[in-house]
């Protein structure tokens, strides 16, 4: 049997909108309700059917002519054309575009010395820095995805997160 709750709704200027409210004591009592008979949450509705087609239609509505390249590729150009323009600046770190892309063109080279593969995956756990920045690039550049861990995440979730993604082991 549930544990009982109490809660304490105070009207907004916004909950006082018929069927737009998203605080109306109305629509979290028909949601509680609905989360708590779920096994998950993933089948419970959280917004009304003209919302979820204004969210999904009108403000996610992103569409615009892209490029036909990679992100690698996008890099590369702009290190071609801002060579001398400053790349990274990162803790009292500076490096120009000519700078970062050789340091991301040998990290990368050496992860394919080391094995790595397109496709693969590739786990990260560095501290934010431009050590981070450049390997992310490399990574790219090798042809595989990264996978990026948070250092100060307890170890069982990173296992976790490890064992789900199954990163290559290429050391």
């Amino acid at each position: 049997m549930p544990a009982a709750c109490a809660c304490r709704w105070k009207p907004t200027r916004a909950s006082t909108q018929p069927r737009t409210s998203i605080d109306s004591p109305a629509r979290l009592l028909a949601f509680l309700r609905a989360a708590l008979q779920a096994d998950t949450l993933r089948p419970v509705p959280t917004l009304y059917d003209e919302e979820l087609s204004h969210w999904v239609g009108v403000v996610n509505d992103t569409a615009h002519p892209v490029p036909d390249t990679t992100l690698v590729a996008l890099v590369r150009e702009a290190c071609r054309l801002h060579a001398s323009g400053e790349a990274l600046r990162m803790q009292n770190e500076r490096l120009d575009y000519v700078t970062f892309d050789a340091q991301v063109d040998a990290a990368a080279r050496r992860l394919v010395q080391a094995g790595v593969q397109p496709r693969d995956i590739v786990a990260v756990a560095l501290p934010r820095s431009p050590r981070m920045v450049m390997s992310l690039h490399a990574i790219q550049r090798a042809g595989a995805a990264y996978l990026p861990l948070d250092i100060e995440q307890p170890a069982a979730r990173i296992q976790r997160i490890l064992a789900a993604a199954r990163p290559a082991p290429w050391w």
